[in-house]
């Protein structure tokens, strides 16, 4: 899925479509992101280590605002 955004949310948004297939998951839905997969994901996309902090806060936002939206569906 093709998706438009600001260029310096690029990175996050390519992360997190990228992030896709490591949901946790329980009888109730997605419960939240596998974050051990995340340190792979950023070195195989080339992320800078200076850069990770900020992106996982930007990744956990991301997550939450697609719980919330999981749940109302």
């Amino acid at each position: 899925m093709e998706v438009d955004c600001w260029p310096e949310h690029e990175v996050v948004a390519r992360i997190f479509g990228r992030m896709g297939t490591q949901w946790n998951a329980s009888f109730s839905g997605a419960t939240g992101l596998n974050y051990c997969a995340l340190p792979v994901v950023l070195r195989l996309a080339g992320v800078p280590r200076a850069d990770w902090p900020e992106l996982f806060e930007d990744i956990r936002t991301m997550e939450r605002a697609a719980l919330d939206f999981m749940r109302t569906k």
